[in-house]
C-alpha cells in the first residue's frame, strides 16, 4: 500500500516506529505505502531433496536452469433532515441501517462438533536454532532446511518434523420515526435510516446467531448461579452483563497449553491480584420500579432512600442489587419521585447467592471498582477513566490530553486479577461548529468528512460517533420531555446551565437506544448540538506535524519503568484514600500492592534466508532488534522478476526527481538480483485526475505493461483512488505510488529506492526472503475485515491464502456485506477460489489448513466458531485445521526485569531510577521492554482458552504491546511449542518491512487487501492481479 494509506490505516501493527520507517519510501495518500523491490533472474540452484521420512539426509541434484515467470499486466449522500412536529417539518429518511435489531433469544448453546482426527502425523516441537557462522551455506533438513524453490514440482503432502536443526543445511529458492425522549433529555427518534432494505439475508443470520449465543450464555450464567445456591432456593438471574470468558470452553480436555522452548525470563505484568476470602458470598436481588423509572441515577436515588432496610453497604447497577448479607424476605418499598411527586413502588426479590468464582461475582467486582474510580475523581468515558479536570495542554497547539486508566477485573488461570493500563485521549479545543464554519458550511464536504468522527460533549463528557448531519434540524426545534414540549436551547439551559449562542446551526445525528414505559429498549437517533461537541483525535494536518507528535509523545508514550511506576502509584493512592479503603473493606476486597510476577520464555532467533553467490544462506542480525535491512544490503532476493515494460508517470515540474528515481531503481535493483530497464515516460502538465487517467488509458497495454509508477505532488485521496481504480479494475496492472517530496531528499534516495524496488518485485510475483516452515502440503490463510468508507455499515472482508510450498506467494480474494459486522458470510466461496488456485500452482489440493483470523473480539468467539469455521470446513473438504484468533487490541503489558548492566531491552526500553523516585520493580530492579520472541502462556491467560501472548516486534520508544493469540481449533494436534513457534515465524514474512511485525504476515496482507478495497476500490479487483501482492 501507499504512504498515505499507512497514515489512515489501523495503527499498532509493528509499532509506530515501523510505520514511520515504512513511510520513508513513498506514496501520496492515506493508506500504506507502495514500495517494492525486484532482483535479477534467479540462478540455477540445487534441486530440493526428496525427504525419506521426517529426518532423511538431503540429496542434492543439479536442476536445469529455471526462468523467472513474467508478470502479466494485467451516490451522493442525501442530507438527513431533522423533522420536528412542532416545527412542522416532515422527516422521512430512506430505510437504512438504524432499524430495529433482533431480540436476543435464550436458547441452549449447541455442543460443538468433535474435531476430526488429523490424518497427518503429529508434529514435534520446534528445536533451537543452530549457531550459524557468517557465510555458511545452510543444509536442507527437518528444521534448518531451506524452503522449496518457487515453481518446483508439487510434492506429495508430507508432515515434517519440527525438531532441532541439523548442523548446516541449504535452503532452496522460494518459490421517518416518531420523536421519543431520552433519559438525558436529548431528542431521539426511533426507526430506520438509509440502507436497511439493502441488508443481505446472510447478515441477518449472523446477528440472529450472535443473539442466540448471547442469550444462551446468559442463561448458562444464571443456571450456574442458581446451582451454587441450591436446588429450589434461588431464582433465575435477570439478564445482565456477564463475563464471556467463563461460559464457553475452547480447550480440548487434556490439551497441553504451556510450551517449553526457549529461555525462561522473569517478567512483570500490568496486573494486581485481588484477594477475597475463600468462603466469599454475595447476595443478588432483582429490583423492579412501578411505574417504570428511566435512568440509573434516578433508580439509585429512589432505592437508597431506604438505607435503614437494605443497609449502607450495597451496590446497584441499574438492574441488580448486591448485598453482603441476605434479607429476611422479599421487600416492597415506596418512594416519592421529586420531579412529579409520583409514588413509585420498589419491589426487591431475591435472585441468587454468588460465590467468588461465579461470573456474576466478577461483574460485581467491576461495579465496586467503578465506584472506587469515581471516588478518585476519575470520570468514565466509554470503558476508560480520565481526570477531566486536569487537562494537559500540548504546547501552543489547539489540543489537550486527558490522562487516565483503562481497567478490568477478570478471572485468569489461578487468580482474579485487576488488569490496569495507562490511557490517554486527545481532545481538540475547537468545537464541531468551529470545524463546520472553517469548511464554510459546505454540505458536500461535511457530509463526507464528519460521519464516522468521534465527538465528546462538553456538558457530560460522553463520546458519540457521528452518523449523519441533520441540516434541516435547528436548536430552536422542540421535542417531548415528559408531558411538555421543550426546545434544545431550553433543555440545555435548565439541565446543564449551558447557553447555546448560535441558533442557526444544524444538528448531529448519532445512534442510541430509548426505553419506553414498559422498559422495552429500541434503537433511536440522538441529536447533538455542534456548538457543545468537541472533536477528538487528530486532524489531517496534525498527523503530518512531526513537532506536534513529538510534543505529544512526551505525555502519551511512557517507557516501561515509568508506566509501571505510575500504575503502582495509582494503586497506592487508592490505598491512601480513606473513602476508597472503606468501600473495599466493606466488601472484603483487597488488592495486592505489587505487579504480578510472570515467568515467560524467549524463543530462539529464527533464520531468514536470502541468496548470496548463488546459494541461500541465513541473514545475520541482532536478536534484540530483529531487523535485517542492513544485513540484506549485500544479498539478493530469492525470486526476482525482470522489469522491462513499465511506465513512469510524473508532472513536468518533477522531471528531475523522476530521473533520479529511475536511475536509483536500476542501481539498487541490480544489487538485489533484479533487472530494471529504462521506463516509458508519461509527462503531464497538470496533476488533474482526468489528465492522468487519459494518459494511462492511452499508454497502458494489457499483457504488455508490467508496472505503472506514478510520482504525485501530494496525497490527495481522490487522485490516489482514481489511479488505483484504473490499475486494479479497468486495466489490471500492478501500480506503485510515490510522493514527490519523498524523492526530494538526495541523502535518503537510495534507501527509498531500495524499499520501492522490493515492493515492485513483490507486486510482480517475486519473493524477497523466506523461512523454513515444516508444514508439508498445508495452506496458510489470513482473514481480516475493513469497514468500507463509501458505504455506511458496509464491510469488506479480505482473505489471502498461500499457494506456494514455502508460504511466500498468496491468492487474494475479497467479499462484501452490508452490515457493520466482523463475521464474514461468503467465506466459503472465497476459500473455494483459493483452493483451486493452490491446485493450479502445485497440482495437488492442500492436506491441512492453518487460519490466522484477525479483527474478532472476545465476545464473538463462540459465534465465530459456529459461523465461520463450518464455512472453512466445507470449502476445504474437512481437512484438518488449526484456527488462531489474533488480537492486537489488548490491555496487557509486560515488563522484563533487568539486573545490573543488562541493557538488552533496547532503546526506549531500559531505564534507571532517574529523578522520579526509583524503579518500579522489586528491590530496585529495572523494568524494560521484553525482547522479540517473548511468549507468555501462564498466569494471565484464561483457564478455558488455549491462548498465549507473543511479543514479536521491537519499538524505539514507549512500552511495547504484545499480541494475543487464541487457538480455537487444533485438529493437527500441534504441541504448544509448535503453535507458538509457527505464529512467531510468520511475523517474519511481511515484505513491506525488513523485520518482524506485530501479527503474522497473512493477517497483515489480508488487512492491506481489505483496506485498499474498502478505502479506494469499493469493488473486487480484477483476476490477474489476485495472484500477487499488488496491495502492498
Amino acid at each position: 500500500m501507499d504512504e498515505g494509506q499507512r497514515r489512515r490505516g489501523r495503527g499498532g501493527r509493528g509499532g509506530r516506529g515501523q510505520k514511520q520507517r515504512e513511510q520513508q519510501a513513498e506514496v501520496p495518500r492515506p493508506g500504506q505505502g507502495d514500495r517494492g523491490a525486484q532482483a535479477p533472474q534467479p540462478q540455477p540452484a540445487p534441486q530440493p531433496p526428496q525427504l525419506q521420512g521426517a529426518w532423511a539426509v538431503p540429496r542434492h541434484q543439479a536442476p536445469p536452469p529455471q526462468q523467472a515467470p513474467q508478470a502479466q499486466p494485467p451516490p451522493q449522500q442525501a442530507p438527513m433532515g431533522a423533522a420536528r412536529p412542532q416545527a412542522g417539518r416532515g422527516y422521512a429518511p430512506p430505510q437504512g441501517a438504524w432499524g430495529p435489531r433482533p431480540q436476543a433469544a435464550t436458547v441452549p448453546v449447541p455442543e460443538p462438533p468433535a474435531p476430526q482426527a488429523a490424518e497427518a502425523p503429529q508434529a514435534s516441537a520446534w528445536g533451537p536454532r543452530p549457531q550459524a557462522a557468517r557465510g555458511r551455506v545452510a543444509q536442507q533438513g527437518a528444521w534448518g532446511g531451506a524452503p522449496p524453490q518457487p515453481g518446483e514440482p508439487a510434492q506429495q503432502p508430507q508432515q515434517a518434523a519440527w525438531g532441532p536443526t541439523p548442523q548446516g543445511s541449504t535452503p532452496g529458492q522460494p518459490g421517518e420515526p416518531e420523536p421519543a425522549p431520552l433519559a438525558a433529555g436529548r431528542a431521539v427518534r426511533r426507526g430506520t435510516s438509509r440502507t436497511q432494505e439493502a441488508r443481505a439475508g446472510g447478515d441477518a443470520q449472523v446477528e440472529e446467531l450472535a443473539a442466540q449465543v448471547e442469550g444462551a450464555s446468559l442463561q448458562a450464567a444464571a443456571q450456574a448461579a442458581q446451582g451454587a445456591q441450591g436446588a429450589g432456593e434461588g431464582r433465575v438471574m435477570e439478564r445482565m452483563r456477564y463475563n464471556p470468558y467463563d461460559d464457553v470452553q475452547f480447550v480440548e480436555p487434556g490439551s497441553e497449553k504451556i510450551g517449553s522452548d526457549g529461555n525462561t525470563v522473569n517478567l512483570r505484568g500490568n496486573y494486581f491480584k485481588l484477594n477475597v476470602p475463600l468462603d466469599y458470598r454475595l447476595y443478588q436481588y432483582h429490583v423492579d420500579f412501578t411505574p417504570v423509572v428511566d435512568g440509573k441515577l434516578m433508580k439509585r436515588a429512589l432505592l437508597f432512600n431506604h438505607s435503614e432496610v437494605i443497609g449502607n453497604v450495597r451496590a446497584y447497577d441499574g438492574t441488580a442489587l448486591y448485598l453482603p448479607r441476605k434479607l429476611e424476605s422479599d421487600l416492597e418499598l415506596h418512594s416519592n419521585r421529586r420531579s412529579d411527586n409520583a409514588n413509585v413502588k420498589i419491589t426487591i426479590k431475591f435472585s441468587c447467592e454468588l460465590f467468588s468464582i461465579n461470573p456474576a461475582t466478577i461483574q460485581f467486582f467491576n461495579i465496586i471498582w467503578r465506584k472506587v474510580m469515581g471516588m478518585m475523581n476519575l470520570r468514565q468515558i466509554q470503558r476508560q477513566y480520565f481526570d477531566v479536570e486536569n487537562r494537559i495542554a500540548v504546547g501552543n497547539y489547539p489540543l489537550e490530553v486527558l490522562s487516565g486508566f483503562q481497567t478490568s477485573i477478570l478471572r485468569y488461570e489461578e487468580d482474579v486479577l485487576l488488569d490496569i493500563d495507562v490511557a490517554h485521549k486527545i481532545l481538540r479545543k475547537d468545537t464541531v461548529l468551529d470545524y463546520m464554519n472553517n469548511c464554510r458550511m459546505n454540505r458536500n464536504m461535511l457530509d463526507k468528512e464528519l460521519p464516522g468522527k468521534i465527538v465528546m460533549t462538553r456538558y457530560n463528557n460522553k463520546t458519540y460517533r457521528v452518523e449523519d448531519i441533520s441540516w434541516e434540524g435547528k436548536v430552536t426545534d422542540t421535542f417531548e420531555r415528559g408531558t411538555m414540549m421543550i426546545s434544545y436551547i431550553q433543555y440545555y439551559q435548565t439541565q446543564y446551565n449551558v447557553q447555546i449562542l448560535n441558533r442557526n446551526q444544524p444538528l448531529l445525528v448519532t445512534n442510541g437506544k430509548s426505553r419506553d414505559k414498559h422498559g422495552t429498549v429500541t434503537p433511536c437517533f440522538i441529536y447533538l448540538v455542534p456548538e457543545l461537541c468537541l472533536l477528538t483525535g487528530f486532524s489531517e494536518e496534525s498527523r503530518t506535524d512531526f513537532r506536534l507528535r513529538k510534543d505529544l509523545d512526551v505525555h502519551t508514550k511512557l517507557d516501561p519503568d515509568s508506566r509501571a511506576r505510575k500504575l503502582k502509584g495509582f494503586l497506592t493512592s487508592i490505598h491512601n484514600k480513606e473513602e476508597a479503603v472503606k468501600e473495599l473493606k466493606a466488601w472484603n476486597m483487597r488488592f495486592e500492592p505489587n505487579l504480578v510476577q510472570i515467568q515467560g520464555r524467549e524463543l530462539p532467533q529464527q533464520d531468514v534466508f536470502m541468496r548470496s553467490r548463488g546459494q541461500n544462506i541465513p541473514l545475520e542480525f541482532e536478536k534484540n532488534k530483529v531487523e535485517w535491512s542492513r544485513a540484506m544490503q549485500s544479498r539478493q532476493m530469492l525470486l526476482t522478476i525482470n522489469l522491462k515494460n513499465w511506465i513512469l508517470v510524473y508532472m513536468r515540474r518533477s522531471e528531475q526527481n523522476a530521473r533520479s528515481l529511475a536511475q536509483s531503481l536500476r542501481e539498487v535493483a541490480g544489487k538485489m538480483g533484479m533487472n530494471i530497464e529504462n521506463p516509458s515516460t508519461l509527462v503531464l502538465d497538470n496533476d488533474r485526475l482526468e489528465a492522468i487517467l487519459r494518459g494511462l488509458n492511452d499508454n497502458v497495454k494489457v499483457n504488455h505493461t508490467q508496472m505503472v509508477v506514478c510520482i504525485l505532488p501530494n496525497n490527495r485521496k481522490d487522485r490516489y483512488d482514481g489511479i488505483k481504480k484504473f490499475c486494479c479494475l479497468q486495466r489490471p496492472v500492478p501500480s506503485q505510488m510515490v510522493l514527490d517530496k519523498t524523492l526530494s531528499k538526495p541523502r535518503g534516495l537510495m534507501s527509498v529506492a531500495t524499499k520501492i524496488a522490493i515492493q515492485m518485485n513483490c507486486k510482480l510475483g517475486g519473493v524477497v526472503w523466506n523461512m523454513h516452515i515444516p508444514l508439508k502440503g498445508s495452506m496458510i490463510v489470513g482473514i481480516d475485515c475493513y469497514h468500507d468508507s463509501s458505504q455506511k455499515k458496509g464491510t469488506v472482508g479480505g482473505v489471502v491464502a498461500s499457494t506456494s510450498a514455502d508460504f511466500t506467494r498468496y491468492k487474494s480474494t475479497v467479499t462484501f456485506q452490508t452490515r457493520h459486522v466482523e463475521l464474514i458470510n461468503q467465506l466459503e466461496s472465497c476459500l473455494n477460489v483459493c483452493r483451486e488456485a493452490y491446485f493450479k500452482e502445485r497440482q495437488a489440493y492442500p492436506s491441512s489448513i492453518v487460519v490466522f483470523r484477525d479483527g474478532v473480539g472476545d465476545g464473538q468467539l463462540q459465534t465465530l466458531r459456529d459461523h465461520e469455521i463450518p464455512q472453512i470446513k466445507t470449502a476445504m473438504r474437512n481437512i484438518p485445521m488449526v484456527f488462531y484468533v489474533v488480537k492486537k487490541r489488548t490491555n496487557a503489558r509486560f515488563f522484563r526485569e533487568a539486573h545490573g548492566g543488562d541493557q538488552s531491552g533496547g532503546r526506549g526500553g531500559s531505564y534507571g531510577r532517574g529523578a522520579r523516585g526509583g524503579s518500579a520493580g522489586q528491590g530496585g530492579v529495572q523494568l524494560q521492554n521484553p525482547l522479540p520472541g517473548t511468549v507468555v502462556d501462564k498466569v494471565v491467560t484464561k483457564p478455558n482458552w488455549w491462548d498465549f501472548f507473543l511479543v514479536a516486534q521491537t519499538v524505539r520508544e514507549g512500552t511495547i504491546s504484545p499480541t494475543h493469540y487464541n487457538v480455537l481449533l487444533n485438529e493437527l494436534n500441534l504441541k504448544a511449542n509448535t503453535c507458538q513457534m509457527l505464529a512467531y515465524r510468520m511475523t517474519h514474512m511481511y515484505y513491506n518491512w525488513q523485520g518482524t511485525i506485530r501479527v503474522p504476515a497473512p493477517c497483515m496482507y489480508a488487512h492491506k487487501l481489505a483496506f485498499l478495497v474498502g478505502q479506494s476500490l469499493h469493488r473486487a479487483p480484477s483476476g490477474p492481479l489476485t495472484n500477487h501482492l499488488y496491495y502492498l
